[in-house]
């Protein structure tokens, strides 16, 4: 994982750098900063814990995606029947 993609992932999660650090990071809000700009590795643990989160996301749209389309069909079947 490079750190652009480190930093994408926390803003799309939503995530302050705080919150970064309290839940996953486990390090100063510094150390994290200088993860995100490059000039520190980046800890596998972080990157295993960032990797799961983007899988459980996608987990998640992807089940959304089939309710929602569940309900467009049974209301456009309603629709129809009248």
């Amino acid at each position: 994982m490079t750190n652009i993609e480190l930093k994408a992932l926390r803003r799309l999660f939503f995530l302050y750098v705080a919150d970064a650090v309290t839940y996953i990071g486990k390090c100063s809000k510094r150390a994290w900063q200088y993860r995100e700009s490059g000039s520190r590795k980046i800890p596998d643990d972080v990157i295993n814990i960032m990797n799961k989160l983007k899988e459980e996301r996608t987990e998640l749209l992807y089940y959304y995606r089939l309710i929602t389309y569940s309900v467009i069909i049974k209301l456009a079947i309603w629709f129809i029947q009248g």
